[in-house]
């Protein structure tokens, strides 16, 4: 299922080890509410809950987390879902042309991407469904300080023209 929304958290180049868990490559998607693409991801996952949980499950069991219900990010999500998206392998990523992203600064928090994934049933130890992560593309550099992204300096600072600091030799407030 090929997803698009704006890429949140993105571990795509290096995988990240949470606690005592297997390391893995990982991003957070972030798709409005009244986005159309909700349909079929609500019909997949019903489709395996009634398959592989006899049709009953908990919200903490779904990878869709709703924004609005969630506070510990420190980030204002409203009006959006948010799907965690997990794989060991790592995932492919290409920009806009279909050609290979090998900076791991290309995608980062903030950037609008299709994303390749698929919805399965695990329980390993719990039990519960998960979206795996297969492939990112980039449609869109977006605003790059959501997400824990960190600007470039080029983006932060505009050039000087040769000027120098002054120097003060007391320091007053």
């Amino acid at each position: 299922m090929i997803l698009q929304g704006t890429v949140v958290w993105p571990h795509l180049f290096e995988p990240t080890q949470f606690e005592q868990n297997e390391p893995k490559y990982e991003l957070n998607l972030l798709i409005r509410k009244d986005d159309e693409q909700m349909d079929d991801i609500r019909a997949v996952i019903e489709e395996l809950v009634n398959e592989k949980m006899k049709g009953s499950c908990s919200p903490e069991q779904l990878p869709i987390k709703d924004c609005d219900q969630r506070d510990d990010s420190g980030e204002d999500f409203a009006g959006c879902y948010m799907i965690p998206m997990r794989s060991v392998k790592r995932p492919g990523v290409v920009d806009m042309e279909v050609q290979t992203i090998i900076d791991p600064d290309g995608i980062r928090g903030g950037d609008i991407c299709n994303v390749d994934c698929n919805f399965y049933y695990y329980s390993a130890g719990k039990r519960g469904i998960a979206a795996g992560l297969n492939n990112v593309q980039l449609v869109k550099s977006g605003d790059h300080v959501i997400g824990g992204g960190k600007m470039r300096p080029e983006q932060v600072f505009a050039p000087i023209g040769g000027a120098k600091p002054k120097a003060k030799g007391n320091v007053s407030f």
